[in-house]
């Protein structure tokens, strides 16, 4: 992560490029996260850390899942789309994760 820019702050200009072209399902995954975050800080009683909005999007990333699997168990095919395509937006705010053969070297290097 940047190190001079906060995740907050990314999200916040990511919603604000939203706006601008008009990407309404972005738009609106964005204000829903932010509103998560800032229930957060009331809950806590102060302005959340990188870690800590990390935490508040995995949750969000949770909760889309548990939603898609519900919806395709439902058959409803058309609001788990509309999840996924939430899920997506929500997981460019976590740090990427290691690929199998990645933590396998890993551990061969640690060995």
């Amino acid at each position: 992560m940047d190190s001079g820019r906060s995740l907050k702050q990314r999200i916040s200009n990511d919603m604000t490029a939203a706006m601008k072209s008009r990407e309404k399902l972005k738009l609106s995954t964005i204000r829903l996260l932010r509103a998560a975050i800032k229930n957060r800080e009331i809950e806590v009683g102060h302005e959340l850390g990188d870690d800590e909005v990390v935490e508040t999007v995995n949750s969000a990333v949770k909760q889309r899942r548990d939603s898609i699997s519900q919806f395709r168990a439902g058959g409803r095919d058309d609001l788990a789309n509309k999840e996924e395509q939430e899920l997506n937006f929500l997981l460019e705010y976590l740090p990427r994760q290691l690929s199998e053969d990645e933590i396998v070297k890993k551990i061969d290097e640690v060995l």
